[in-house]
């Protein structure tokens, strides 16, 4: 309905001082008698509100000499077009009066007009019949729609009146020739994410802070701010004075990271063990079958995309900007940071974190603040054409209020029915579509409700329904996201921009990453990027198929109880919160493998009985199908990245890895049980996880004819694995068991600088032969991240420049020449390599701490007098891989 004393004007633009070619009456309504609230770039249209004087009413009321102006505007040189605004108001309320001062966020929210309305005609209604009708109205057809059969888009020759577009479009309609006919009304964008940038929910900071929630909240009443739950959010200058109480440690905020963000790391996958989501939804079990396939297409059509990003640079396929028309789908505005956000989530590549299917490819649209329902189902139609496998939305109407017009309910039906051509017939896009985060019905929300697209809730960290999701009949499943104890870590636009503008905090220092993104905004692309994951495995699924994979493999949550529907035809149970429940990748790509009827042919392993292995058995068996292939090599690894060769291969030794390729001959082999051999068990039984992966061909000729590796090299952190505990189930290796061999400092501490070397006593249990390593800080035992830092004056024995000193004695007098070389330190860190002898392999190895554990090494403190040296730090001058032993 009209909303009172609202209107827009579009003027002509080639006029350059538009308002001042008016006529005086007209110019006193403009600049007097009228506010201007916005302008709205894309479509040229200046909003005003009207606030008449009562002397200019004449005994009219203000809505009658409103609508008088604005026909007169109409005819006014310099204005293209002049239109009444209007609300979003539901049906049933329309008989209540609607100020024109309605909340532009509320259920009443305004809507505006072109000078255009989209018309489907009949398929049966001919051409001349069509020039009739645009002839009589003085019409003029601006174009084809494409999406439908005899469907145009068409400008009125008014913006408002008997031959204004909303007039026009019912008119139309009213002559029994058409399927649909709608004036092109323009709206406003909103995003489904229940982030705030910089807002923090009081649970977070409790967490952060050491508090109770309740702590937290009578902290801020004492501010004189009053909330109402743990999950109420508290804005930036909040968090401040909370952490100004704090001993007066404001500056807090860029200096500490919260509970459980990490701050910069240097591995490829710094925020994959943030990314809890994955592992909620089976998504890391669903790569063990594909991580997608670069020609699935994913398309987020949001507020932009930062395609130049680390995560999307390689794998964007397509862009476009439909505010600027242009193939640019970034960001523009300095609020445009939710698409960037929600494409991390379906395709992030994996540099720090991933997406749901990090091979499959990236189609970045950015849809405008806002934009008419003609360009709405033509970015549709142009988005299907270009090729996208699946479409995912995190936008919609303001609290679930529009209904789908008929010409965006028939583009989406094109997607439906044209879009994903394989050999030749079109397999249905699905698009996924985020419920909303009002805590209403989607019932309500004609986009996210229409039976051909796929509503999707929030669920939450403790697989409980997010409190904002929205839910009803239309909901037909439930992805991991925010509202729990935990949000969604995910791409953000780099540096500054974006909601992390720069703090671990809030992600990362460099502010490339953001850790509380959330709603039903994240929702929808994980599920898209699930079902990426699904035609990876078969192209030739079709949409209806997709939406059954989905509902039948989903999993029941909430400890709600789920029915079926009588008149639903899948006769799986359901719930109105969750729909046929949570997303369940690995179930859904299994399915989608069987249902194609085509069977995964690729060689695999998988250990045989359960995946924890006691010390004391006998070693680990494997189950190993060989596909089309005849030999194979199993390789275990006491750390998964062993297997990434170009960046971790040095660090491998015969204390970490089987086959060491440099030091031994591979066992090929050929049968569908393979058992670790035993003196390869007895090496590496102390680790607390032995990764495993498989390599296998036709054959052994030269270049292994048919090769493939179960775990690729870059895919490292995926690799499976056992896990290894002791009888008593404590998970400790062997070697922290006080049976073991031990090292303990003779006499008291602290040690002397100037006092004879320290001494040591020896415990070699089982063993003969032993190696004392000493360090003047902890993480120098943690070869594989801080090896590379060892030097003479931090570390004995330096594998890469001494020969280690081989002892049996059951005391240990660190040498002289070492002694002098480390005592500077405040403390110096010891630990103990032992073996039954020092024959390849060291038989029996044992360490007193492992690199995993070097935080937790033992150490003497020092005193007394620092001799005053120059020192020169190296660093070791040969590569460390020849020189054993080498913990894990």
């Amino acid at each position: 309905m009209r909303a009172d004393g609202v209107y827009v004007v579009r003027y002509d633009r080639n006029s350059r001082n538009a308002s001042e070619e008016l006529s005086t009456r007209a110019q006193r309504f403009v600049n007097e008698d009228s506010e201007e609230l916005e302008y709205i770039d894309n479509y040229r249209l200046k909003v005003y509100k009207a606030n008449l004087k009562q002397s200019n009413l004449v005994g009219e009321t203000e809505n009658e000499v409103v609508n008088e102006l604005i026909a007169e505007l109409n005819d006014e040189k310099p204005v293209e077009f002049a239109s009444a605004a209007y609300r979003n108001v539901p049906e049933d309320k329309k008989d209540r009066s609607v100020s024109s001062d309605a909340d532009d966020e509320g259920e009443y929210e305004l809507m505006f007009v072109t000078n255009e309305f989209v018309v489907a005609f009949h398929p049966n209604i001919p051409t001349d019949r069509i020039e009739e009708l645009n002839e009589k109205y003085d019409v003029t057809i601006v174009k084809e729609l494409g999406y439908v059969d005899n469907g145009y888009l068409l400008q009125a020759p008014k913006g408002d009146g008997d031959f204004g577009p909303v007039a026009l479009a019912n008119t139309y309609f009213e002559t029994g020739d058409v399927l649909f006919a709608t004036p092109d009304f323009v709206r406003k964008r909103h995003i489904r994410s229940s982030t705030t940038a910089r807002k923090r929910r009081v649970y977070r900071i409790a967490d952060e802070m050491g508090l109770s929630n309740a702590d937290v909240i009578d902290r801020l009443a004492e501010h004189g701010i009053y909330i109402k739950n743990n999950l109420s959010t508290v804005d930036e200058e909040a968090y401040r004075a909370l952490l100004a109480d704090e001993d007066g440690r404001a500056d807090r905020l860029a200096a500490t990271p919260k509970s459980g963000v990490p701050g910069e790391r240097v591995s490829r996958s710094t925020y994959l063990d943030e990314q809890w989501h994955l592992d909620k939804a089976n998504v890391r079990d669903a790569w063990g079958l594909t991580k997608g396939d670069p020609s699935i297409r994913i398309a987020i059509i949001d507020d932009g995309v930062d395609t130049l990003h680390p995560e999307f640079v390689h794998n964007t396929y397509w862009e476009y900007d439909y505010d600027e028309f242009t193939s640019d789908g970034r960001p523009k505005l300095s609020v445009d940071n939710h698409g960037t956000s929600c494409a991390g989530v379906a395709v992030a590549a994996g540099e720090k974190v991933y997406g749901v299917a990090p091979d499959c490819s990236l189609m970045a649209v950015r849809y405008p603040p806002h934009m008419g329902v003609a360009a709405e189902a033509e970015m549709f139609r142009e988005v299907c054409d270009e090729g996208a496998d699946v479409i995912s939305c995190s936008w919609g109407p303001s609290k679930g209020r529009y209904t789908l017009t008929d010409n965006v309910r028939f583009a989406i039906d094109y997607c439906l029915n044209q879009g994903r051509v394989v050999d030749g017939e079109a397999r249905g896009i699905p698009i996924t579509w985020a419920a909303g985060n009002d805590d209403e019905s989607v019932d309500t929300d004609g986009y996210a409700s229409y039976e051909s697209v796929i509503a999707v809730a929030a669920s939450t960290s403790e697989d409980t329904h997010a409190w904002y999701s929205e839910y009803g009949d239309a909901i037909w499943v439930a992805a991991p996201s925010n509202g729990g104890q935990r949000a969604i870590f995910t791409t953000d636009r780099q540096g500054s921009d974006g909601y992390n503008t720069g703090s671990t905090a809030d992600g990362d220092a460099v502010g490339n990453y953001f850790n509380d993104f959330g709603g039903t905004s994240s929702a929808a692309p994980l599920v898209a990027g699930v079902i990426g994951l699904m035609l990876s495995v078969d192209p030739e699924l079709r949409q209806p198929d997709v939406k059954e994979i989905l509902a039948k493999t989903a999993a029941q949550i909430g400890g709600v109880s789920y029915a079926v529907d009588p008149d639903d035809p899948l006769g799986v149970p359901r719930h109105p919160e969750f729909g046929y429940g949570r997303i369940d990748a690995r179930g859904a790509v299994e399915e989608s493998i069987g249902g194609s009827g085509v069977e995964s042919t690729e060689p695999s392993i998988e250990s045989i009985g359960s995946a924890t292995v006691d010390r004391g058995d006998s070693p680990p068996q494997f189950s190993v199908d060989l596909g089309p292939n005849a030999v194979y090599v199993v390789e275990v690894a006491t750390r998964a990245e062993l297997f990434d060769d170009a960046n971790h291969g040095g660090e491998r030794s015969l204390e970490n890895f089987y086959p060491v390729w440099a030091t031994e001959s591979p066992d090929y082999q050929t049968a569908s049980t393979y058992a670790l051999p035993a003196h390869v068990w007895d090496r590496l039984e102390e680790t607390d996880e032995l990764y495993y992966r498989m390599h296998s061909a036709e054959s052994t000729a030269a270049g292994w004819p048919g090769y493939h590796v179960t775990t690729a090299d870059t895919d490292s952190e995926f690799a499976p694995a056992l896990t290894v505990t002791d009888t008593e189930g404590n998970g400790r290796p062997a070697s922290d068991t006080s049976t073991g061999p031990s090292i303990e400092p003779i006499g008291t501490e602290p040690f002397d600088r100037e006092g004879e070397t320290p001494q040591f006593s020896v415990d070699l249990g089982p063993n003969a032969v032993y190696v004392v390593e000493v360090a003047t800080r902890a993480e120098l035992f943690d070869d594989a991240n801080h090896g590379g830092e060892r030097s003479l004056e931090n570390f004995y024995p330096v594998w890469a420049t001494e020969s280690p000193d081989y002892q049996t004695a059951s005391t240990y007098a660190l040498p002289a020449h070492v002694w002098e070389r480390l005592e500077e330190a405040d403390e110096l860190y010891y630990r103990m390599h032992s073996a039954e002898s020092t024959a390849a392999g060291w038989p029996g190895y044992h360490v007193t701490t492992h690199d995993a554990d070097a935080e937790n090494a033992p150490s003497v403190t020092l005193a007394g007098r620092a001799p005053r040296r120059d020192r020169t730090i190296r660093g070791p001058e040969r590569d460390r891989r020849h020189h054993l032993p080498m913990s894990g």
